[in-house]
């Protein structure tokens, strides 16, 4: 199946064709990639503007990268804690056995 990346890119606003060209080139297909900056060149759109984008693409990414390392340690946190209730009431019933032996 073929899309018409230059139809798709001409719907889009400007914000949204400056993401596009912003992002990675391995993020989108290089057709959609070709398409968004012939827009790009079509509508005017500054470099400018361009780089502005790239660094809020970049400052997202960061964010989300720190969120998510957050996460996985607040999660390894809580999951250690749930272990370690568990070894001590292990321990506790081992011990409660071995005291009423």
């Amino acid at each position: 199946m073929s899309y018409d990346f230059k139809k798709l890119m001409s719907e889009k606003n400007d914000e949204e064709i400056l993401a596009v060209v912003a992002s990675n080139e391995g993020d989108y297909v290089p057709e959609a990639m070709q398409a968004a900056k012939e827009e790009f060149v079509k509508r005017g759109l500054s470099s400018t503007k361009l780089a502005e984008e790239k660094l809020k693409l970049d400052y997202y990414k960061k964010v989300e990268m720190a969120s998510l390392k957050d996460k996985n340690t607040a999660v390894g946190v809580i999951l250690w804690l749930k272990i370690g209730t568990l070894l001590l009431l292990i321990l506790g019933a081992l011990i409660s056995w071995w005291l009423n032996k």
